[in-house]
Parts: C-alpha cells; structure tokens; sequence
C-alpha cells in the first residue's frame, strides 16, 4: 500500500490515517463473511473504491470474481456457472431504483437455477440505504432473501493528494439548487465528523452561504449528542474550516481555467486522478521536417503528485511549463550519457540498482506530459482560443452590459459547442448581477434556435438554479475592485497573485478565504457582506487537555506567520463543486512564505464549467 498511496502522506495532516480508515470500514463487509465471494458492481463506483482497496487486497478476503451489474441483464443473468464454489455474492450499489429492479432480477435467477444449494446475498449502499429502495426490493419479491444482509458503505471524503479530498457527489449542485433538497448534506457533516474524529476536534468554523451554515448546524448538533466519552482525543491538526456554497462564487466555474492539471480537465476530463486520453496519433517535425507519427505508450495516465514532474508543474500557468519540461529533458539527457561513460560491470550495476529505475519513471513521466502539453497546446495556439478568452475578458470588464454580446451570438450562428455557449453566457450573467427579461429571452431564443428544443429543459434548470436570472443590485464592479479581482500586469512564469491561474483574474472564492485567513480580517466584514450568501463563524469547544501547546487560541486572528511550526492548517470545503484553478490558487497561497496559514483542500465534486452545466441536464448521474 505504501508504494502505491505515498502521495497522500505529510507531516502536518496525513491523509493515509483516512485512507486507511475507509479500507478498514469497508473491508470488515468481507472479512466478516467466511467462504469465496463475488462481488458484483455498479461500475460506477469501481474508481472511488479502487482508490480505497485494490483487487488484490480484495481477493486476499475471499473475493473470487467480480462482475458489472449493468451487464447483467436480459439473456446475461447470474447463472449457476458464474457461481461455482461462491458462498457470497454482494451487490454494491448506489441507492437507486433502477438497480434495485437488475439486483432482484438476478437473485431471482440464481435462486430458481440453484434451488436447493445455499447462497447468501448482500446489497452494501453507498452512502446510503433508502426507504425507496427497501420499498422497491419488497415490492420485487426479494427482500427476505437479503435477510440482515442490507448494509451502508459510509465512502465519503476520499483522499486524492495530500491536500485534496473529495466526496465525487456531482449531483449536489442540482439537489441543493434545482430541488432545494438538502438530504446529501447529512452526508457532508458525517465526512467532517470523521475528520474531526481522526484529525481533531477543528475550533473555529467559517462559512459564506445558506447550505454550508446547514452543514455547521449538523455538525455542532451531531457533537451534542455525541456521547463524552466518544469526543476525539486528540490534539487538533486543523485549526480552522472555511465552508464555502458554491453559488458564492458562480463566475470563477465558467471561467476558462489555464493551469496545466486545469486544461487537462477542461479538454479530457479528469476522473479520480486517471486522464483517458485515446489512443489518437499526434503528428510532429522531426529534424527533416516530415511528418512523424507519434503515439501515446499509454491511455490512461495517473495524475496526482506521486508524479514528481506533474507535481511540479500541475498548478502552473500552462504559458510557464515549457522550461520545467526542457530541464527535466536535459536532466534525463545527462544521465543517460554519464550511463555511456560507464564501463565496468560494477559500475554498470551500481547504475541499474541506484539510477535505472528512477530514469525509467522520469522518461516515461515525461513523454507523456510532452504529449499532453503538445495537444493542448494545438488546442489554445486556435484562433477560437484566443477570441474566447478575448470575449471573457470583455464580459469580466463590463464592456457588454445589457446587449447581447456579439461573441456569443456569432459563436451560436457558427453551431460552436453548446456548453462553450452556455458558459459565456452564465458568465455575462453573473459579472451583470443578471439580466434584463428582454436579454434573457434574446439568448434563449437564439439558443434554440441554433441547437434545437431538446436544450428548453437545461435552460430551464439553469433559470431555477439562479445560473440565469432576472437583474438585481449591480456589484460585482464594487467587488472587483476592492478585492482586486481583475489584475493587469501578471507574472505568469513566477507568479505573485493567485491571479496567474486565470491570466488576470482572481477567482472570487479563493480571494475571500486569503483576506479570511489574514490576521486583520474582522476589517473585510462590510466587504464580505458584498459577497452572495450570509456571512457565518462558529467557536467548538475542546476537549480538556486538547488544546495545542503552541497556542492556546488558535484562530484566524493569530499574528503568527510564515511556514513555522506556528503556521495555521486551514481546511476549505467547497458545497457544491470545485475547479482545479481553484486549488492551484489555495497551493499557491499555502507555498508564500508569509501565507499565516497552509491550506487542505476538500470538496463535493471537482468540476469545470461544461461538467457543472451538464450536472443540471435531466437525466444526469
């Protein structure tokens, strides 16, 4: 395990402790049932849990094969020949109707082919077990055949770095803001329960937003009625929880992000640290200019910072990552010629036992970025590149007001991609705090107009998610400018505002955690008030004998800083989604040396603007 998760351990907060916590709760289903078992999935969760527990360790408690649910179906059911010398078979799902009619299905099936033979079926939910569904397996006639078997897999905050977490729930931004239904955030205060369970009671709480305070009030009432002798023992390891709703800050989602690991996400899609790129030919000069055709040696790549390279250029600017990949060329280069100077058989082997293994992981890791960059580099060197980030700029400036603007409706008579479209479109909307009813009408008529009804109902869910509304008080200039949002001169090799991961633009949400994490930041409450959603602090009180020595008011308001032993741990929780400019702006705050606070990173979802928009499409999953 250690070889394969060491990128989540450090010294100040050790996500392996979780990590290793979720593998325990959710091995213990297995451990606890003797006999050969198979497992049988909604594919969906094979990622989340792959990160937890791996098929070998699985197979070490008696898992025999595993299978896809979904394929299980019509003339593909569990048959007697799938089931040879199993004792178990555990169906893991989430809790949704659909499955809970292929679950019934197939025990049916094995139970009229096996008769008399005994086998005895679990259903672990993830997170949790429904009322409907219970309902729904009674209905399908197969409820007694689970016995006491029906369980919850708790898989909440999953560890994806050493500063990041996330519970992978894309469906909370509809929930919360299409439905107004809060069930998940139950979910979401347990996760920080256990948090607090493992890393300390944290003392003082913050938040901006309606659903992140509903999140508060779970946790303090949860603490209430936490029997005493169940508090945490142990000394706090995070000072301070920033809870942030993400309808706080719609802008920074539509925004083009322009950060290495952003891009990646923006063009591929990154999916719990795997990048599937298929296996496309890219065409490049060699030295006599002719084309060469070159392929990717893999087509999913892990990116998270057990990749050193990738570590060190993942929260750069995409412009400034040209010279950490020449140098890592050359520093391959040099020791691949001290490799040929090599003589002797000793030296030789010297070379392979100290040198080889780490060259290999370099070249390979390197080859594959290589590739990466040069797609994404065809991609933003575009004429269609460099105009939409013209128009953002335009709309982030207040140049289009309350008139169409002429990108956009240009870009829809051309049939550009649909999500493209909605995003400037979202982004007009929120840096004009809404629209006139006649420039929301235009937009819409001329999206359908231009893509067809089938996107009447996304328009819709969008209008009731307040991504498109009616105009209101304008003060995103008032914001803007007091909280230096927009930043003209950027450093984008060696940066010296968050501003870099945008080019320009300091993402709103990031900007209200660095003046909240500043020691006078009691001054920026008229400021916060500006800002959408209600502004929130709340003090837990700790154990006896848990207070940290170093400072017995651990707080936001401390004078200490710099990276000392003295320097606070922020944790900051996103309700709603986060994007991967987002938390290049928190790594880059953590890494200034006098930043009064370092910053741990979770959130419900990691999310662009296309996979934020797409959320709210009927349908979605």
């Amino acid at each position: 395990m250690a070889a394969t998760s060491s990128h989540l351990s450090s010294d100040r907060v050790n996500l392996l402790d979780l990590k290793e916590w979720l593998r325990r709760e959710f091995l213990s289903f297995f451990e606890d049932c003797p006999g050969k078992k198979l497992v049988v999935w909604d594919k969906h969760l094979t990622q989340p849990l792959g990160l937890i527990a791996d098929y070998r360790v699985l197979k070490e408690r008696g898992v025999d094969k595993m299978m896809d649910l979904r394929e299980l179906r019509d003339n593909r059911l569990l048959k007697k020949k799938d089931l040879s010398d199993i004792s178990h078979i555990f169906f893991i799902v989430k809790p949704k109707l659909e499955l809970m009619s292929l679950i019934a299905t197939n025990v049916l099936s094995v139970e009229s082919d096996l008769k008399n033979e005994i086998k005895e079926f679990h259903i672990l939910f993830v997170p949790r077990m429904t009322h409907l569904c219970e309902k729904k397996l009674k209905e399908l006639g197969v409820y007694g055949s689970f016995k006491n078997n029906l369980k919850e897999i708790f898989l909440d905050l999953i560890p994806l770095d050493n500063d990041l977490l996330s519970m992978e729930n894309p469906q909370l931004f509809k929930d919360l803001f299409l439905h107004n239904d809060p069930t998940y955030l139950y979910n979401v205060a347990k996760s920080l329960m256990t948090m607090q369970s493992l890393y300390g009671i944290i003392p003082n709480i913050y938040g901006k937003g309606k659903y992140s305070q509903m999140v508060v009030d779970q946790i303090l009432r949860m603490r209430r009625e936490m029997p005493q002798n169940q508090e945490p023992q142990t000394t706090p390891k995070i000072d301070n929880l920033i809870l942030i709703d993400r309808n706080v800050d719609l802008i920074t989602p539509m925004m083009t992000q322009l950060t290495y690991e952003g891009l990646i996400d923006e063009n591929f899609g990154i999916k719990y640290t795997q990048l599937e790129i298929p296996q496309e030919k890219i065409k490049k000069p060699n030295q006599d200019d002719k084309l060469n055709v070159v392929e990717m040696k893999k087509s999913i790549v892990i990116l998270n910072s057990g990749d050193s390279l990738f570590g060190e250029i993942r929260d750069r600017n995409f412009n400034a990552i040209n010279p950490v990949l020449s140098r890592t060329a050359k520093e391959l280069q040099q020791t691949n010629e001290e490799k040929n100077r090599l003589q002797s058989v000793s030296q030789l082997r010297m070379f392979v036992e100290k040198t080889l293994k780490t060259y290999q992981v370099k070249k390979n890791s390197l080859e594959n970025h290589m590739t990466i960059a040069e797609i994404i580099k065809e991609l933003t060197m575009s004429d269609e590149f460099f105009e939409k980030l013209q128009c953002q700029n335009d709309l982030l400036a207040g140049l289009s007001g309350d008139k169409a603007n002429s990108y956009i409706i240009n870009c829809m008579s051309r049939g550009e991609d649909i999500y493209t479209v909605l995003r400037l479109i979202c982004l007009h909307c929120a840096v004009n705090n809404g629209f006139k009813t006649s420039l929301l009408e235009t937009y819409k008529r001329e999206i359908i107009r231009a893509y067809g009804m089938k996107y009447f109902e996304l328009l819709n869910n969008m209008e009731k998610s307040n991504l498109l509304y009616n105009q209101g008080v304008k003060n995103f200039d008032t914001i803007s400018k007091k909280m230096n949002l927009q930043v003209d001169k950027v450093n984008e090799e060696n940066p010296n505002d968050i501003s870099y991961v945008f080019s320009g633009y300091a993402p709103l949400s990031i900007r209200f955690c660095q003046y909240l994490t500043r020691p006078n930041w009691k001054m920026y409450g008229d400021l916060f008030g500006l800002i959408p959603g209600e502004f929130f602090e709340e003090v837990q009180y700790l154990p006896n004998g848990m207070r940290k020595r170093r400072n017995s008011n651990a707080s936001l308001n401390s004078s200490q800083s710099g990276q000392s032993l003295d320097q606070k741990m922020t944790l900051v929780f996103f309700v709603g989604g986060c994007t991967y400019a987002e938390i290049s702006a928190l790594r880059y705050l953590s890494s200034i040396n006098e930043s009064p606070t370092e910053f741990l990173i979770a959130t419900t979802c990691l999310i662009n603007g296309k996979s934020f928009i797409q959320s709210l499409e009927d349908g979605f999953s």
